[in-house]
């Protein structure tokens, strides 16, 4: 009797949101910033729900969604057409240009494109969408620079432009990483734009608990709207 009891108080908790395991797969810089602030509000709500989340480059957590290894997952629409699975679009990203406060290109109000020639850089590496991106803006204005570095991480990037080993373009959340360093941020002139999107299977419903951590994530990319770090989505 004791066991069905069991069951049956299982069977409620499921059912009411309370318990269970939700996988998240997210771009490195999504888990090492407003992910953590998402992870803390759904645990105050959700004590017993075990999350667990992959840090993934945009091709890794494309196939997980594919193959149903992870519930949800947040990437960026730098390559739209890659997509497999149900996207949700949740906020404009416009790129920054960083540099340390002494560097010469922290006395403008903004960086257009042509003052990055000759520069030195730390990149991420050359498979980032973000990499190919500026890549391919310079290159299309003629625009050279030196690479002093190459790293996975805009953790890690932002770490040595706070070094003054160079310049970096970065996605706008990684802002959040900058609290008692010597990095400043600059608008882009022009702009370098793309889409925060929630990204999920088109073959298998969230679950409870997914949703739930859905609800967070929207409310946190709200939160960074307010602070302007991320922009509303342009009308259709």
């Amino acid at each position: 009797m004791a066991s069905v009891r069991d069951t049956q108080k299982e069977a409620e908790a499921i059912a009411n949101n309370q318990i269970g395991t939700v996988v998240i797969a997210a771009q490195p810089i999504f888990c090492d910033t407003f992910l953590l602030d998402v992870i803390k509000r759904f645990k105050e709500q959700h004590p017993q729900v075990r999350v667990r989340v992959i840090d993934a480059g945009l091709h890794e957590l494309l196939k997980m969604i594919d193959n149903n290894t992870c519930d949800l997952a947040l990437g960026i629409t730098l390559e739209a057409e890659s997509y497999g699975a149900t996207m949700t679009r949740l906020a404009l990203c416009t790129a920054r240009c960083i540099m340390h406060r002494h560097h010469p290109l922290a006395k403008a109000s903004s960086v257009p494109l042509r003052q990055l020639q000759n520069q030195t850089f730390v990149e991420l590496t050359a498979d980032s969408p973000l990499r190919a991106r500026v890549d391919y803006l310079l290159q299309s204005i003629d625009i050279k620079r030196h690479i002093a570095a190459e790293l996975r991480h805009l953790r890690s990037v932002c770490a040595l432009v706070d070094r003054d080993l160079g310049i970096a373009i970065i996605d706008p959340t990684a802002e959040l990483l900058f609290q008692g360093t010597n990095v400043v941020s600059k608008p882009l002139e022009p702009s370098i734009d793309w889409e925060i999107a929630l990204l999920t299977s088109k073959s298998r419903p969230l679950s409870l608990v997914a949703r739930a951590f859905c609800d967070e994530i929207y409310r946190e990319i709200d939160n960074m709207k307010e602070l302007e770090i991320l922009q509303p989505l342009p009308e259709a």
